[in-house]
């Protein structure tokens, strides 16, 4: 099994967003990313080879279905158009599917995996559920990555 691994100069960058300080580590595959800080279960996560057909952004997420990366050894809860900002700022992420390697963030029909996709303009997949870091899939297994499509936003 191949291991995936930060890219060494990149190493605890930090992102300021919203005056919150997000580290982020792009890894050695160009269309992966970490949001937060590298603990135990992103570091075991990072191990899966990617889906080459998506962009992907590791990350943490809460039962409410929520981001919450690890920031300073705390994990704090973000807003979709930070995370937007944070990809747009950081990545070239934006042509192509992304997917939310974050647990719960697709729990919601309107919830955060929807807004992003809204702000990103691309179909996004998210999870509805903890996610299994050894297989990338649900657990429990029989719930299902869902795609969010982007919605226009109508003119006032």
């Amino acid at each position: 099994m191949a291991m995936v691994r930060p890219c060494s100069p990149f190493w605890r960058r930090t992102a300021v967003i919203h005056d919150l300080i997000i580290p982020f580590t792009p890894t050695d595959v160009p269309y992966r990313i970490i949001c937060g800080e590298i603990d135990g279960i992103i570091h075991y996560a990072m191990r899966r080879v990617p889906q080459p057909w998506f962009d992907q952004i590791l990350c943490h997420g809460n039962v409410e279905g929520n981001a919450t990366p690890l920031i300073n050894g705390e994990y704090v809860e973000i807003t979709p158009e930070q995370l937007a900002q944070f990809t747009k700022q950081h990545t070239n992420f934006g042509n192509r599917p992304i997917m939310l390697l974050m647990c719960w963030v697709g729990k919601h029909a309107d919830g955060f995996a929807q807004k992003f996709a809204n702000l990103m303009q691309v179909p996004v997949l998210a999870p509805p559920c903890e996610i299994d870091t050894d297989l990338f899939q649900c657990n429990p297994k029989w719930e299902r990555f869902r795609i969010f499509w982007p919605q226009v936003a109508e003119a006032d």
